[in-house]
């Protein structure tokens, strides 16, 4: 399935929304999906248990202070053990940033494979302009201090763009 936003559809001439879906089929026949499902699903028992790890920190936390209230030594014991929790909860919590990182050098490389099916589709041109396009609008929010909405996972456009035209040249050559 791929959803079409209102302001592609308001903003994209016919021919550039080509080459952006174009470039989203790339992505399906790819199976960037399908392999962006997996990571999703794999990680959310290691955020679960790193959630785990920090209530039970700071459940240790909450219990050694009031066993500070008894005995310095008991203290002691639920500082340690509350320590030893945040450390496996910080390592499971590791493990997800880093397998974010990974994803995201991972995505970075499936939007150039998914440019490169669109231009040997034949929308590699509209493609370009499409970038193009809304890489100006993202300079115009940038020069009015909004955030720019588009690429925040993605290579750059002008890189993008580059690509694809080297793509487009050696086709033709």
């Amino acid at each position: 399935m791929v959803a079409v936003s209102t302001a592609a559809l308001e903003l994209l001439p016919d021919d550039e929304l080509r080459g952006v879906l174009a470039h989203e089929l790339g992505h399906h026949l790819g199976l960037h999906t399908v392999a962006l499902t997996i990571t999703h699903w794999l990680s959310l028992p290691i955020i679960t248990l790193a959630r785990i790890g920090f209530l039970l920190e700071r459940m240790a936390f909450a219990a050694s202070d009031l066993l500070a209230r008894r005995s310095a030594g008991l203290a002691l014991i639920g500082r340690i053990v509350s320590a030893i929790l945040q450390v496996i909860a910080l390592a499971f919590l590791a493990t997800v940033l880093i397998a974010r990182r990974i994803g995201d050098r991972l995505g970075r490389s499936s939007e150039f494979t998914a440019d490169e099916r669109a231009v040997d589709m034949g929308y590699g041109r509209h493609l370009v302009m499409a970038l193009r396009r809304v890489h100006a609008m993202d300079r115009q929010e940038a020069a009015q201090n909004e955030l720019p909405r588009a690429f925040g996972g993605h290579p750059s456009p002008v890189l993008r763009t580059a690509r694809i035209e080297a793509r487009l040249r050696a086709n033709r050559a």
